[in-house]
Order: structure tokens, then sequence, then C-alpha cells
């Protein structure tokens, strides 16, 4: 809900497994996560990924 769309539910979710596990730091992870995902949508994209990060 915080990032407006379902869409980017599965980056929220990278954001969450990466710290609970802690096997990518948050720079690495959003730098693969902005070189993949569509322009236009990388501020959106960057935010659902400290959604996730901070949600735990």
């Amino acid at each position: 809900e915080k990032c407006g769309r379902e869409l980017f539910a599965n980056i929220v979710a990278l954001g969450t497994i990466a710290k609970l596990t802690g096997a990518v730091s948050l720079d690495a992870l959003e730098k693969a996560v902005l070189a993949r995902v569509p322009k236009g949508t990388e501020e959106m994209n960057k935010s659902a990924l400290q959604i996730g990060y901070q949600a735990v």
C-alpha cells in the first residue's frame, strides 16, 4: 500500500529478504534492481526496496 501499486510487491519482498538474511547489501541489491527495471520506474522501485528493507 505504501508503494501505491501491487506491482512492486516483489521488490518489497526482495528488500525484506535482504535484511533478514544479510546475503547481500542493500546498496548491491539496489544497483541490481535499478539495472533491470523499466525506465521511468526507478524511483518507485527504489522506494519499494527501502520499504521492504525497513519493515524488518
